[in-house]
């Protein structure tokens, strides 16, 4: 008898430990979203004091918009190439680390990393060459001095790629290894330094400071980076010699995820092409409408994906599954609750938001009611599309990108039914609408094939056990 209460007191306490250090787990999570999230936002207030700033200087010229047009092809490169690196590489970082020590993974890093940095010269070059043809299609309605201008720009800032896929892989790495401040404030250098370089040499070198500025940022961000991780050993010269066994499987995971973010990336530029159908301002409409939406999507995003990914990798690179069925539950939970408040919000106050932001000079009271319709339809997208982020990154740790590589193509064909759908019914107000449901039919998606999945990978990982017993 006081056996079976010692062996009942001791598996009361077991299952105290283990509560307590998923509790633990769940608390460096929320300590990691606070700190990533204070960093977004301040990443949003220095964005939005360098566009004040260059408002100031150049209004809405034709230097500003070359600038513009010459900045979006580069931008766009990172977002699919670099954007594209963390989900393929943290998961199989973390794996290698956890199995075989930081050796190894400093091996599989050093790998990745000369593979990035000739994929990133190799899209450069490419740019700069394709420039004469691609820049006349993006600027068509540019004349030639204007045309110039962008070109000149466009080769100024192409190498802002080779920085941006640097700092995305070294920024995934800080994060795997649970150093989240440092990756969340670095991105700040890019529009502190445009403002830097505009106000020293606006008057002698006009929008070309604007655009020297912004890829001195880029590259002080990967070059302060790169310092920090090769302080504390975790980063050596870039190898092509002696790549680590699971370099072949990063990689085979990359480039699904690399055809999803070209897909997915281009759902935005479809938005606005199918709005340019519906006549003058539709366009500006649905950019007005979604300014506040991205911004707190870019926070929340930012902060609970960033977060919770390392955490997800380590849990199942040890087959920890209840710690993944807990966490998945618990923050789907926490999101689900601060999502819908959001859109309560959001709705309730929409045409008051877009009154304070804009309502000024050209922009009319009509034009207020119209952007804060798109604004609230936009709005019913961010409980799903925080929760979609969150099976995203829980998928990638799981090696399932080439899921979400179909998944991505799934997204893009209803939003392109939606879209015609819609908009002839309510206008552009449709489009937003559409918007909003390609997150919720996507996200019932990814749930459910993250639940398939992990009881998949968990009855493999007790196969073994069972079949000893």
């Amino acid at each position: 008898m006081g056996a079976d209460s010692a062996g009942a007191a001791l598996q009361a306490y077991l299952h105290r430990v283990e509560s307590w250090r998923r509790t633990s787990v769940n608390r460096r999570i929320f300590a990691a979203m606070v700190t990533v999230g204070a960093g977004s936002l301040a990443l949003k207030v220095a964005s939005t004091g360098k566009d004040m700033v260059v408002a100031a200087h150049f209004g809405t010229s034709d230097a500003i918009d070359a600038f513009f047009i010459a900045l979006t092809v580069p931008t766009f490169v990172i977002h699919v190439i670099a954007g594209s690196l963390p989900a393929a590489l943290v998961p199989a970082y973390v794996r290698v680390r956890e199995r075989e020590g930081a050796a190894a993974a400093g091996r599989l890093l050093s790998g990745i990393l000369g593979s990035v940095v000739v994929a990133a010269v190799a899209a450069s070059a490419l740019l700069a060459w394709s420039a004469p043809a691609l820049l006349p299609v993006v600027g068509a309605w540019f004349d030639g001095e204007k045309l110039a201008m962008t070109r000149n720009l466009f080769l100024l800032l192409v190498p802002a790629t080779l920085f941006g896929g640097i700092t995305s892989l070294l920024s995934a790495i800080l994060n795997a290894e649970e150093r989240f401040a440092l990756p969340s404030v670095t991105p700040m250098l890019a529009p502190v330094m445009a403002v830097v370089f505009l106000i020293a040499a606006v008057d002698r070198w006009g929008v070309y400071a604007l655009g020297v500025g912004t890829l001195a940022g880029f590259a002080l961000e990967a070059g302060i980076l790169a310092g920090v991780l090769y302080r504390r050993r975790l980063l050596a010269a870039p190898s092509w010699r002696r790549w680590h066994p699971e370099t072949r499987h990063v990689l085979s995971q990359y480039l699904p995820m690399v055809l999803g973010a070209a897909v997915m990336g281009s759902s935005p530029l479809i938005d606005q092409a199918m709005a340019a159908t519906l006549g003058s301002g539709s366009v500006a409409t649905l950019g007005y409408g979604s300014k506040v939406v991205a911004a707190a999507l870019g926070v929340g995003v930012t902060a609970v994906t960033t977060a919770i990914f390392p955490h997800f990798s380590a849990m199942v690179a040890t087959n920890d599954w209840a710690g993944v069925r807990q966490t998945l539950s618990t923050y789907s939970r926490l999101v689900l609750v601060g999502g819908v408040a959001m859109v309560l919000l959001v709705v309730a106050f929409s045409t008051p938001i877009v009154r304070l932001l804009f309502e000024r000079g050209a922009f009319s009271e009509a034009d207020t009611r119209a952007v804060a319709q798109v604004q609230a339809l936009l709005a019913l997208q961010i409980p799903f599309y925080v929760l979609g982020m969150i099976a995203v990154r829980l998928l990638s740790a799981m090696s399932g990108n080439r899921i979400l590589m179909w998944i991505s193509f799934g997204n893009f064909v209803v939003n392109i039914v939606g879209n015609y759908v819609f908009m002839r019914l309510w206008g552009v107000a449709g489009i937003a609408l559409a918007t909003s449901l390609v997150y919720v039919i996507a996200t019932s998606v990814a749930y459910r094939c993250v639940i398939v999945r992990i009881n998949r990978l968990s009855g493999a990982a007790l196969a073994p056990a069972r079949a000893a017993s």
